[in-house]
């Protein structure tokens, strides 16, 4: 399960619901700063499928729903390329 949620910093106070989401691991898409990710991006429990549920002000960037991989996948890691929107994967043995 991956949950997502924003936070006041001054205050440390929830500003949002938690959305929970389900799915072995997950991570925002976007720019490093957490502020207004682009999206968030779950890898789904059966590991051969994401699921990218994009942000609020998402520009039609991201494919929205599920994306079937050509096979297994270990986990997806954020990297800093294409602004934040291409994510490494590293492929199960």
């Amino acid at each position: 399960m991956c949950c997502s949620f924003t936070c006041d910093l001054t205050t440390g106070q929830l500003t949002q619901n938690v959305q929970q989401l389900h799915g072995h691991s997950g991570l925002y898409l976007g720019r490093q700063s957490l502020v207004e990710p682009a999206g968030i991006l779950v890898l789904n429990s059966d590991m051969q499928s994401l699921t990218v549920f994009p942000g609020e002000n998402d520009e039609d960037e991201l494919p929205r729903g599920d994306v079937k991989l050509p096979c297994k996948v270990n986990g997806v890691w954020w990297t800093p390329f294409s602004h934040g929107l291409t994510v490494l994967y590293e492929l199960r043995s």
